[in-house]
């Protein structure tokens, strides 16, 4: 499931950029995808609702030719524009989820049962100002380690030194989580 609009653009860029044929080489396959093709896929992608039409959307986008170095910058500009004005939003204070509910389908055996922090993209931010440096609290240490507590915790510090502090919850608390 789509994690971030970063990862969508990343997606619609086709990750990597396509090889420059030798001059005078006749190019193979379809053409890359032009500024206004890519631009109407992300507009699609923020307006999809769920995680299953996101997920339709970026199928479609890893389907097509990767873009040409040349139009790599223009395109990438014009899609965190469009990530900044349609996008979603972060809380910048305090503690705060990515998702309302799981973007993946539960496994659970109570019903009733809570999600999960690390299922609903739980991150907390402090000492968030304009134009600050940025501290993002990866912190580990092996399995069951890599709560957005603790790494606050460890690091939360740093506000105080005029940083931005995020710490981001692991998705899985075993020892290669990041």
């Amino acid at each position: 499931m789509a994690r971030a609009s970063a990862a969508a653009i990343l997606v619609l860029l086709g990750a990597v950029p396509a090889p420059c044929p030798a001059p005078g080489a006749a190019a193979e396959g379809p053409p890359p995808p032009g500024l206004k093709a890519l631009e109407a896929l992300a507009e699609e992608w923020f307006r999809a609702g769920d995680g299953e039409a996101r997920l339709a959307v970026e199928e479609k986008a890893a389907a097509l030719p990767p873009v040409a170095p040349e139009t790599v910058k223009p395109i990438s500009e014009r899609l965190f524009a469009l990530a900044r004005k349609t996008g979603p939003r972060l809380t910048l204070k305090g503690r705060a989820t990515l998702y309302a509910e799981p973007p993946e389908p539960r496994v659970t055996k109570d019903p009733k049962a809570k999600p999960k922090d690390q299922e609903l993209g739980l991150y907390l931010v402090t000492g968030a100002k304009a134009k600050s440096g940025l501290l993002i609290a990866m912190h580990g240490g092996g399995e069951g380690a890599g709560d957005a507590d603790s790494a606050m915790g460890a690091f939360g510090g740093a506000a105080g030194l005029g940083l931005t502090v995020i710490a981001p919850q692991a998705i899985d608390l075993v020892s290669s989580a990041w």
